[in-house]
């Protein structure tokens, strides 16, 4: 279909900046540290409780909106931050589609929260600033320099194609560019059809199209529990990152360690290495198992679906498999540490009573030595 006909009446972009702050949140203490500056709550689907499990609900909070020029035209910001227990903030900064829009004048706007760093800044600074109000309330509070960015499009209302096929609106070139933050292009259509697989539909009036860097949702009502869902899904990916990364640095420093080592039968390095290399496997095994644990859907297949597929398309279970690996491999070393110990101490108690031995031997020789000369 020709998406020049199409035109956008209403609508929102969220646009999402996910951190990492810390190993884990107290959110409780956050919670009272933050009432004291304005209004805090903790927040919830409003799905039925019943259709997914929350391990702890994240607190939202929302900032003052102001007023930013993009692209010549002046829209109000409207920012919403959430504090998560496992250690993330995630902010989304919001517009409004005040007027109306076709796809191609809406891809511009895409492609300026994709490569403009105006509101990735602002963000970095809200984050900043809440983290110093809240740093009691962070275990080992530090601000990680990575961070994970995406762009949800909110579609309520649109003209020019009413009695067509939703998957024939938006399946197209246009909105491929919208999705990827690009300029409008023409992409192949081996590309476009990629999308198809990525496109879903609870009935014939609402659509949900996730991708890597972005997505788009047509729904009247549940447009966004599904972004939080989604939103959801990108902090577990920023912290699977960041438990990667953490994991490569402390099993490279295992590794020196182990080299610069020196060792004997009175001397045993590996005692601290042991039990360095063991309490990390169990700290961060219980932060990832309490991550990828905080958010189930159980009681909606609809949700399960799209949970999955934001998942999928995200390489969370690659991530999770690499840090599995590498919390295998941390695994290893705590029992080839512990091998070592344990022979180590083994041989320092074979030659401990070998000494012993020695002291009651020695003296009871002697004394058999000296009556035989005596004689």
């Amino acid at each position: 279909m020709n998406s020049a006909k199409i035109v956008i009446e209403a609508g929102s972009i969220y646009a999402y900046r996910i951190f990492d702050c810390g190993n884990e949140i107290d959110l409780k203490a956050a919670g009272k540290i933050l009432e004291q500056k304005g209004p805090v709550r903790t927040y919830h689907l409003k799905k039925s409780s019943r259709s997914f499990l929350v391990s702890e609900h994240p607190l939202q909070l929302s900032l003052t909106p102001w007023s930013e020029n993009i692209l010549g035209t002046n829209y109000v910001v409207n920012c919403h931050l959430k504090v998560w227990s496992f250690g993330s903030i995630s902010m989304q900064l919001s517009i409004e589609l005040g007027r109306s829009f076709t796809l191609e004048a809406l891809c511009e706007l895409s492609y300026y929260f994709e490569n403009n760093e105006t509101f990735h800044n602002i963000a970095v600074k809200k984050v900043e600033y809440l983290m110093e109000h809240i740093n009691s309330a962070i275990i080992n509070p530090g601000l990680w320099h990575e961070y994970e960015d995406y762009i949800i499009f909110k579609i309520e209302r649109f003209s020019g194609a009413e009695d067509t096929d939703l998957r024939e609106v938006f399946l197209n070139s246009t909105t491929t560019s919208l999705i990827l933050g690009e300029k409008p292009m023409t992409f192949s259509e081996q590309f476009n059809l990629s999308l198809a697989s990525n496109v879903f539909q609870y009935g014939n009036d609402d659509l949900v199209l996730i991708h890597w860097n972005g997505a788009l949702i047509y729904d009247q009502d549940d447009a966004d529990d599904i972004a939080y869902v989604i939103e959801f899904a990108l902090c577990q990916l920023l912290e699977l990152r960041y438990y990667d990364n953490l994991l490569d640095k402390q099993l490279n420093t295992l590794y020196q360690r182990i080299e610069k080592q020196k060792h004997g039968i009175l001397v045993n390095p590996f005692v601290e290495l042991s039990r360095e290399a063991t309490l990390e496997y169990i700290d961060i095994s219980e932060i990832v198992d309490k991550i990828t644990n905080a958010f189930k859907v159980v009681g909606d297949f609809y949700y399960a679906i799209i949970y999955r597929a934001a998942t999928d398309k995200l390489h969370i279970p690659d991530w999770r498999h690499n840090v599995d690996s590498k919390l295998k491999n941390l695994a290893e070393f705590c029992k080839l540490f512990q091998g070592d110990v344990n022979e180590k101490r083994n041989q320092l108690m074979e030659f401990t009573i070998i000494v012993l031995i020695a002291i009651e031997v020695v003296p009871f020789l002697y004394k058999v030595w000296e009556n035989s000369s005596f004689h």
